[in-house]
């Protein structure tokens, strides 16, 4: 069934239909609304439009009918301009190339508030709504004017629309602002309450731009502040303060009264009270009664059963943490209750307060309430969690950590959770506490040795970032601090080669085996080395064939090792034992990553110098003609090439550089080289145009030999040569441009659009004039209809831009003397009764054009005359035979009497 005529329901319906076959029916009705769209009746285009629009939120596209919804929206019918404005606000984007074709479309339904009836308010809404979400740099610029004459509409509907679209003009055309500040300004104090209420909404995302300019505005927002009974409006207002009471000290001084009574007052009012609470915060940071009197309402919102008033609250705990840390610590409690909280995001949120209330007195009750709460969360909050259990430990390097014993256990016993994560950050303590703390060494030493002992980390946990990683820094510190044993040295040598380290990753492997030569060199200084060997011995096997390189290199060194110990140890002449010594003698330290920035650099060291000189490059005769067959030669070995002896070192470079450049062209298996056919013409390269390259497909040589710069050749290679079906030559511009490259237009400057695009931020009110609303910012005046006479209100009907019946002169002016077509501007609105002056009369002062209507026809010099010498009434000036004629009529030709309706009613048949 066709669906020419098949509405958006029966649409939908069908759809729904053919859920098995829905690409299907997508594409037949596509089809079938592209014929519908192209129809001459609007009211089946608009239909077309209105299905399109529907397939649009489906994810189809419907770019390909913009010019038809600029076309319907340029209708005079309501419903039909209505589903086209709702069809631009959907599809248009600042890259629609026909959006600046909707300029006069939506200047027009704006205007039209004053001249149509009282419907047409509601086409005015919806052309502002459009403009508000369709808004371009040149509809900003074209339309601001526009939009901020509609300020002073008698429609309160219009006034708050229009200044809710100013907003989004300001910020695609800044310069739009400062003319109209001060109308946006006397909007705030406007008698209706929803026309305030969006002057204060626009106010308050202006200030969050740069909150300076609006410093001025602080005396009618604080009016609003203590009169409004609006909870909505007073949260946008109190926002407002919030990022201009900052900057002046005495308006934050002149805010606690008035902040503090809707803390005290506005109980259910959660939203305003929360507001309220901010901005003192921002505001009143130093005030401490004001602080407290927060903190005791923020208790109340953490103890809400609303999840969403209990996350406020942890947010603005946060927020008083940063000014009064002391105050948010007393609350520490009822912030820890929070991490039993079945919403990961209040959980979280209580976790970042806790580092604001660490100090060296409840670290440890901190740290085992977290450690409880690990054990029952899940892996992602179990990794959360061990990360601030480190993070609080060690903060500002440790202070708050009174006995490290208690530390390196708390560490141990977070590598018994299963399936935890973070390993690497365990192993990074570990090692740091170790190095740094001396202290500490014996018992983290002794502690580690039952770290590498544990089965469970050997078999377990075996991913990546798993708590196995503490075993390589358990294996570091036991071969380092290998003296601090005590007697436990074989243990330690047995554990390390345990048959399970096989599984761990080959990095901690490696550092097992790098330990286990540590270990030997001590019991070999006690004289145990025997006993080291056997154990070793017994147990290398399964490292020396490891599927790792690095562990398998180890291993066969360690054996090495060994066998040149039993050799050489019974040597007097050696002192093996001594020289192994000197390996692991040194004390490790812990360095600043910064450390090695601060080495200098010693005397007469060159690091750019050549350690050895580089090997000759090869020569250009090594090519054939063509520039490809390798023809080898002899050369002497110091590099004295027939060919250089004449060149500069640069030269030499520069030349073996391009030989460079014909040896990846080879090898990039391309049937031909850029060269002509007596050689390579080394000198053509830089001229060639890569843009021209990139275009060009090659089936045999260009002619190199052609002038890049001859006009005649700017176009590249020949005809004949371009689009032949050979493989696509792919080139590299990612480093073609020029240092200091920049995307700027061709004079070097930035362009206009560059300077408009300048942020909000860098507007500057300081100079708003409110009788800067007739500057240059605006393309057309500020001057509503209401204020200009009838004949006048954007032209008369048939001088609209020259439009169907008047083109080349006004409707009125068709029967004029050529001479008067001309007229300068301010001749064309006379008053109705001078329009039928003779030229030389229509410059007579004001008090002369209003002559009565039955003097119009008196001689030149009867005109002034007093009305008892003006002649007969009824034969003023008329032939006796037009004296029934209608009296607008009167004098005129016959021919004259029928004249367009469009013509004032005193100028029908004059002269004029």
């Amino acid at each position: 069934m066709s669906m020419f005529k098949k509405s958006l329901t029966d649409l939908i319906r069908g759809l729904r239909s053919a859920s098995e076959s829905e690409s299907a029916y997508i594409s037949g009705a596509m089809k079938e609304i592209k014929d519908e769209i192209k129809s001459k009746d609007f009211d089946v285009k608009s239909m077309a439009i209105k299905k399109l629009i529907y397939l649009h939120m489906l994810g189809y596209d419907m770019s390909w009918a913009d010019f038809n919804i600029v076309e319907v929206m340029s209708q005079s019918k309501f419903t039909n301009k209505r589903i086209a404005y709702l069809a631009a606000n959907q599809s248009f984007t600042q890259e629609t190339d026909v959006i600046t074709l909707t300029t006069n479309a939506i200047r027009k339904d704006i205007l039209g508030t004053n001249t149509r009836g009282k419907g047409a308010i509601y086409e005015a809404g919806n052309a502002i709504n459009c403009l508000a979400n369709i808004c371009t740099l040149e509809l900003s610029r074209d339309l601001a004017g526009t939009v901020v004459s509609l300020l002073t509409s008698t429609r309160p509907y219009i006034r708050k629309r229009a200044i809710l679209c100013l907003f989004p003009i300001y910020e695609k055309y800044p310069p739009a602002l400062p003319p109209s500040f001060s109308k946006l300004r006397e909007k705030l104090s406007d008698p209706d309450p929803s026309v305030a209420s969006a002057a204060v909404n626009v106010v308050l995302e202006l200030a969050r731009t740069n909150p300076k300019n609006y410093l001025t505005l602080a005396p009618t927002l604080f009016n609003i502040l203590t009169n409004s009974t609006n909870n909505w409006m007073l949260i946008k207002v109190v926002k407002i303060f919030g990022l201009i009471a900052p900057l002046e000290p005495r308006l934050a001084a002149r805010l606690v009264d008035p902040l503090c009574g809707f803390i005290n007052t506005h109980n259910n009012a959660m939203s305003l009270l929360y507001e309220c609470i901010k901005t003192c915060i921002a505001c009143l940071p130093n005030n401490r009664s004001v602080i407290r009197l927060c903190l005791t309402k923020l208790r109340t919102f953490i103890d809400h059963p609303d999840c969403n008033l209990k996350y406020l609250g942890l947010l603005a705990m946060a927020e008083v943490m940063k000014v009064q840390p002391k105050g948010v610590a007393e609350h520490r409690d009822l912030i820890l209750n929070c991490l039993d909280d079945e919403d990961i995001s209040i959980r979280l949120r209580a976790l970042e307060l806790l580092s604001g209330m660490v100090s060296k007195h409840n670290l440890a009750f901190i740290i085992g309430k977290l450690k409880d709460h690990i054990a029952i969360a899940d892996s992602s909050y179990q990794a959360i969690l061990i990360e601030k259990i480190v993070k609080l430990c060690s903060l500002e390097k440790y202070s708050y950590i009174s006995d490290f014993g208690w530390y390196i256990n708390t560490l141990i016993d977070l590598t018994k959770i299963p399936g935890a994560k973070n390993g690497c950050l365990v192993r990074h303590q570990l090692l740091e506490i170790s190095i740094r703390v001396k202290s500490i060494r014996p018992f983290s030493v002794n502690q580690m040795m039952y770290l590498i002992a544990d089965p469970n980390l050997r078999s377990e946990n075996i991913q990546e970032d798993g708590m196995c990683e503490a075993l390589y820094a358990a294996a570091w510190i036991v071969g380092e601090y290998s003296n601090l044993l005590e007697g436990m040295e074989l243990k330690a040598l047995e554990s390390l080669l345990n048959e399970d380290v096989v599984s761990l990753p080959s990095h901690i492997q490696a550092t097992y085996l790098q330990n286990v030569l540590k270990l030997f060199i001590h019991l070999a200084e006690n004289d145990r080395a025997d006993e080291a060997i056997t154990v070793i011995e017994e147990n290398l096997s399964n490292f020396t064939s490891s599927i790792h390189l690095e562990v398998q290199e180890r291993a066969c060194f360690l054996v090495v090792i060994l066998e040149i110990y039993k050799e050489e140890i019974d040597n007097p002449d050696t002192n093996l034992l001594a020289e192994l010594k000197e390996i692991v003698s040194e004390e490790i330290k812990a360095v600043s990553p910064n450390a090695p920035k601060k080495v200098r650099l010693p005397e007469g060291l060159d690091i750019d110098s050549w350690i050895n000189e580089p090997m000759p490059e090869d020569d250009p005769d090594m090519y054939n003609e063509n520039g490809f067959e390798w023809e080898p030669q002899e050369y002497p070995t110091n590099g004295d090439y027939p060919d250089n002896q004449n060149l500069s070192p640069m030269e030499i470079h520069e030349r073996n550089r391009k030989i460079e450049e014909i040896k990846k062209a080879r090898s990039l298996g391309n049937d031909y080289i850029l060269g002509n056919g007596g050689g390579f013409n080394s000198e053509d390269i830089p001229t060639i145009p890569l843009e021209q390259i990139m275009e060009t497909n090659f089936d045999s040589p260009p002619n190199m030999n052609r002038n890049p710069n001859n006009p005649r050749n700017q176009r590249g290679m020949p005809r004949r040569m371009i689009n032949r079906p050979t493989a696509e030559l792919e080139i590299d511009l990612s480093d073609e441009m020029p240092d200091g490259w920049e995307d700027m237009n061709s004079s070097g400057e930035e362009s206009e659009e560059d300077v408009v695009k300048n942020s909000l931020a860098n507007v500057d009110l300081s100079n708003a004039d409110a009788d800067a609303l007739s500057t240059s910012a605006y393309p057309i005046p500020l001057r509503t209809t209401t204020q200009q006479t009838r004949s006048n209100r954007g032209g008369q009907r048939g001088n609209r831009g020259g439009q169907r019946g008047n083109r080349g002169g006004q409707r009125g002016n068709r029967g004029q003397p050529r001479g008067n077509r001309g007229a300068p501007r301010g001749n064309r609105g006379q008053l109705r009764g001078n329009l039928g002056q003779p030229r030389g009369n229509r410059g007579a002062p004001r008090g002369n054009r209003g002559q009565l209507r039955g003097n119009l026809g008196q001689p030149r010099g009867n005109r002034g005359a007093p009305r008892g010498n003006r002649g007969a009434r009824g034969n003023r000036g008329q032939p006796r035979g037009n004296r029934g004629q209608p009296r607008g009529h009167r004098g005129a030709p016959r021919g004259n009497r029928g004249q367009p309706r469009g013509q004032p009613r005193g100028n029908r048949g004059r002269g004029n």
